[in-house]
């Protein structure tokens, strides 16, 4: 949920690590991509396609706002979901946004404004799924409804500015 180079330079600092944050971030990025390169390392969300099919059976307009680079999202989204989805990413999100997108990330509510504006909806009428904390922010600064899903990375952070915290996305399902 916050820019790499601020999860590099904390790593660095916090776990006294003998490399630069820079080097850091070029070892951790370079693995990444190598990682989202290959369809069967990227695992979605538990719960997350029977969810997607829920949302789009109920013609809710979807959108996906990420903090990630343009490219870097676009490589996951290609290699991560499209592969599991039955139509074109454009004809499931009407928007598809990334930090590239915006000048202020997260906890900034931009990303997720704007998401609103090209959906054509007011924010208020929206429901945010995120998984880190600075993402829960983002959507409450927004005025939009928040639903947290922690993962193992972020497990840890605090949820708790969010409208509802569930467990997987399988839960959303009895909640939209």
């Amino acid at each position: 949920g916050h820019p790499v180079d601020d999860n590099s330079r904390d790593a660095v600092e916090i776990y006294n690590l003998k490399t630069s944050p820079e080097a850091f971030l070029t070892t951790w990025m370079d693995r990444f991509e190598q990682a989202i390169s290959d369809p069967d390392q990227i695992a979605l969300m538990p719960g997350f396609l029977k969810f997607l099919n829920h949302l789009r059976q109920t013609d809710c307009l979807l959108g996906i706002a990420s903090s990630t680079s343009k490219p870097r999202m676009q490589k996951t989204l290609q290699n991560g979901l499209l592969p599991r989805l039955e139509a074109p990413l454009d004809e499931v999100f009407g928007a598809l946004l990334s930090g590239s997108d915006v000048t202020q990330t997260k906890p900034h509510p931009e990303i997720y404004m704007l998401a609103a504006e090209r959906l054509g909806v007011s924010p208020e009428t929206c429901c945010v799924f995120e998984d880190s904390q600075a993402g829960v922010q983002s959507g409450k600064a927004a005025g939009m409804t928040v639903f947290a899903v922690p993962n193992f990375f972020t497990a840890h952070q605090d949820h708790t500015e969010a409208d509802h915290i569930l467990s997987n996305l399988t839960e959303a399902i009895e909640k939209v």
